[in-house]
């Protein structure tokens, strides 16, 4: 969308006569009018299909002529709007104005359409434009540092330039009645009246647009209430701290050996004859018990 941020300027017009495959541009510097035809390739069926060679053309025509960037006219030729009038009669059968856009809409091949409505007097009628065929121009312009400052459509002129063409002498009346043709320029703008009325929206579009902005509307409160519910007072709960066993070592007792009690040298020695004591008779009774186990041992006889 277009919209002029500069105030109208007192240099030189270019004027442009834009057709469904040719563009007329009125050089002021030249006082001539330069003509460049489209081949199907680059503009067909009020389309720009290739607006990279589009642009190339125009860019060129511009740099050949050595046109000065400044304030730019733009008339739309009347092959490439399509109008509708609304009746005003009331013997005839009035339709409302939401009708007659949407009837207007529904009959145009094109997907991005502009729609509005010109009034003349008690005359209305409903204005429709394909953007894909007049952006692309209003694009060149500015990318090359000129200013569209008024889009009008031709048939608001009082002289139809359809046959006659764009000339010197028609670019310089256009452009001395600028100021009047402010009240039908399709560009908009936010600080001049609204004396062309939008009516781009057709009521399928407006129940779209509340039922978009109503399901905004419940996500943002979703959004709203996940925030509460995340940030709500929550009773803070005291951090467990980790209790750390602590390892107390147990002081190493010496080991208590049992305590012998010395003997005296008599027990000593009455233990040592006992032993030996013990000892003889043992080997008493084993004497004793060998030579009875031996039958012909003799006893000694008593002389």
């Amino acid at each position: 969308m277009f919209t002029k941020s500069l105030p109208k300027k007192k240099r030189p017009y270019t004027v442009c006569y834009f057709q469904r495959s040719r563009l007329s541009v009125y050089i002021p510097a030249h006082k001539e009018v330069a003509t460049l035809d489209f081949p199907p390739t680059i503009l067909a069926d009020i389309t720009v299909v290739d607006q990279e060679q589009f642009k190339k053309a125009i860019t060129k025509l511009l740099a050949q002529y050595k046109v000065e960037a400044g304030p730019v006219l733009v008339v739309l030729a009347s092959d490439v709007c399509f109008v509708q009038e609304i009746v005003q009669d009331e013997t005839k059968e009035k339709k409302s104005t939401d009708e007659v856009v949407k009837e207007l809409r529904s009959s145009m091949p094109f997907t991005n359409v502009f729609v509005r409505i010109i009034r003349q007097g008690k005359k209305q009628t409903v204005l429709a434009l394909n953007r894909e065929f007049y952006e692309p121009l209003l694009d060149v312009f500015t990318q090359q540092s000129f200013e569209v400052t008024t889009l009008i459509p031709e048939m608001i002129l009082s002289q139809s330039l359809g046959e006659t063409g764009l000339s010197a002498e028609i670019a310089l009346q256009l452009t001395v009645a600028v100021d009047k043709l402010e009240e039908f320029d399709l560009l908009e703008t936010e600080d001049k009246p609204k004396l062309i009325t939008t009516s781009a929206q057709t009521p399928e579009d407006k129940k779209r647009t509340l039922l978009l902005a109503s399901i905004f509307a419940v996500l943002t409160l979703l959004l709203v209430a996940v925030w509460w519910w995340t940030n709500r007072n929550v009773p803070e709960v005291a951090p467990v701290v980790p209790v750390i066993p602590m390892v107390v070592e147990q002081p190493v007792l010496p080991t208590q050996l049992p305590v012998i009690a010395p003997q005296s040298s008599a027990a000593a020695s009455e233990s040592g004859t006992l032993s030996a004591t013990t000892s003889s008779k043992v080997v008493v009774s084993d004497q004793f018990a060998t030579k009875s186990a031996s039958p012909s041992a003799k006893l000694p006889l008593d002389r």
